[in-house]
């Protein structure tokens, strides 16, 4: 399997991420906040490998939100400012996956702050691009 390199295809796939969000806090947010935190995690990674697409043209095969929010820093150092926002996402990417005290604990408010989140992250992206 190739992977897109088209950083819109990217864009487009963080946005199912954060349409699903959006649906499943209609439905049954604290069922669905596992679920919710792991898709904003998800989301956030896409907009970040969108961005690094765009500007270097370079897929970053990594999970890890921190390693990608570095990479996108040096190119413009304002990704800084999301730092403990994407700390928080990153514990998602495993944590809200899996069941074990970490995912049995994950509130629908909890939830709903990572989404708020990613769609802040969104919006600082597409300014970006």
């Amino acid at each position: 399997m190739v992977d897109s390199i088209d950083p819109g295809k990217w864009f487009g796939r963080s946005l199912q991420d954060l349409r699903t969000i959006a649906n499943n806090l209609k439905d049954d947010p604290e069922f669905l906040a596992p679920v919710n935190c792991y898709l904003a995690q998800q989301a956030v990674e896409k907009l970040l490998k969108t961005y690094l697409l765009a500007k270097k043209g370079e897929l970053l095969k990594t999970h890890d939100l921190m390693f990608l929010l570095k990479k996108c820093t040096e190119i413009h150092e304002e990704f800084i400012n999301l730092q403990s926002t994407v700390e928080i996402l990153n514990a998602y990417a495993i944590e809200a996956r899996y069941p074990g005290d970490f995912f049995d604990n994950i509130s629908a408010a909890q939830a709903q702050e990572a989404y708020e989140a990613a769609l802040s992250i969104k919006e600082f992206v597409n300014q970006l691009l």
